[in-house]
């Protein structure tokens, strides 16, 4: 439970990263939207804005963006989602791991 207190606000950025996400799906099928990839990545993309501008930073995001890319493609393998729950479902399971993790 002190490995949990300590670790407080990257569970809190975990869930806002996560929500964004689920948030930003739900709203495409309440609108009819048919990019709803696009803007679940858009608001991945806002959350994580507050990065500097510096090389290393921008090195850093081009592999998190490839590793991110990598565990998605293998959660879609696994989950194979066929319907609009199972689809958030894999969202789900895709962004918090990767959300804790940025945090």
């Amino acid at each position: 439970m002190s490995w949990i207190r300590r670790h407080q606000a990257q569970f809190r950025h975990c869930l806002r990263f996560t929500v964004a996400g689920l948030l930003a799906y739900l709203l495409c099928l309440l609108f009819g939207l048919t990019q709803t990839y696009q803007a679940v990545l858009t608001a991945v993309i806002v959350m994580q804005a507050g990065a500097g501008a510096s090389l290393m930073a921008m090195v850093e995001r081009f592999l998190g963006s490839l590793g991110g890319a990598l565990w998605a493609a293998a959660i879609l393998f696994a989950i194979q989602p066929h319907d609009r729950w199972s689809t958030a479902t894999a969202l789900v399971v895709a962004l918090a791991p990767l959300a804790l993790t940025t945090a």
